[in-house]
């Protein structure tokens, strides 16, 4: 009973995720203009459907990998938590003043892997593209788990499976390359931030700012 206690908070503050969600829903649409960010790069790389399953297992990846820091370190779970919340909710409010859209192939369901494309393009329209949400969300877990996981094999498991789920977004064209680039400087990004309001970084901080008032005041004297 206590261990379900303690758990019931970390798992009640993840359902943040689901409602913020919900916005990608309804901006998950075409109205007005939608901007393509295609490169030549972009229109070079090969449609692989085999990625498709590092892709759909983006959603496990999450789920496991917060659950593992709520094991390990509620801090560490916490902030995660909220620099994903803030991520979803920046990228929620670029998609509604800037919408992207990226072009598919089109797709022959004659076998499973091409079926699950399919679906994937069914379930999710071609929007909300910049930034990559799978790829913010997969890179901001890989960097908390290499900060707060002590176990190698677990940071390098979650460093493969990551940059797998980022190659996807681009062999199943469900994104473009800019879209991963932003992604990835929105996440770090928000760790630098998230970081300086550490007591560390607050506290080296205003180090820094006395000992320039104090070199300032021994200069005008």
């Amino acid at each position: 009973m206590k261990r379900f206690k303690s758990m019931f908070l970390p798992l009640l503050a993840m359902l943040t995720i689901p409602l913020i969600s919900i916005l990608y829903v309804l901006l998950n649409h075409h109205e007005g203009t939608a901007y393509s960010l295609v490169t030549d790069l972009d229109r070079h790389l090969p449609f692989v459907k085999f990625f498709v399953l590092p892709y759909l297992f983006w959603f496990f990846y999450i789920i496991l990998a917060l659950f593992y820091l709520i094991k390990i370190d509620r801090t560490a779970y916490y902030r995660t938590l909220i620099l994903y919340d803030l991520g979803l909710l920046i990228a929620n409010l670029v998609y509604f003043f800037y919408q992207t859209t990226v072009p598919r192939p089109e797709i022959e369901a004659d076998d499973l892997f091409n079926h699950m494309v399919s679906l994937v393009y069914q379930i999710d329209q071609p929007f909300n593209c910049f930034p990559s949400l799978h790829v913010f969300t997969t890179y901001l877990i890989m960097k908390s788990i290499h900060t707060y996981s002590t176990q190698r094999m677990v940071k390098l498991v979650i460093h493969v499976i990551g940059i797998l789920i980022i190659l996807s977004t681009l062999f199943i064209k469900q994104h473009v390359i800019l879209d991963v680039i932003v992604a990835v400087i929105l996440a770090d990004i928000l760790l630098k931030i998230s970081n300086f309001f550490t007591k560390e970084g607050v506290g080296n901080w205003v180090k820094r700012e006395s000992l320039l008032l104090t070199m300032k005041k021994r200069y005008e004297t």
